[in-house]
């Protein structure tokens, strides 16, 4: 199950996301059974994160670190 505080980051879109994971690269992101089928998430740094059945269908994942 998603983290809410991992998720409500997320939300904030991708250069809120990578922000938060530089100033915490210890933290793994727990973003398991998260929908985000068809998010434009260019660029989002995912390294380590954990999406375990997340739906990730048509999402945009290019240049992603994953």
């Amino acid at each position: 199950m998603a983290n809410p505080k991992h998720l409500k980051i997320l939300k904030q879109g991708v250069e809120a996301w990578n922000k938060w994971r530089e100033e915490y690269p210890h933290v793994v992101p727990e973003l398991s059974s998260v929908d985000m089928q068809g998010a434009n998430l260019r660029g989002v740094n995912f390294a380590s994160a954990r999406l375990y059945k997340a739906n990730l269908k048509k999402v945009n994942l290019h240049g992603a670190e994953l």
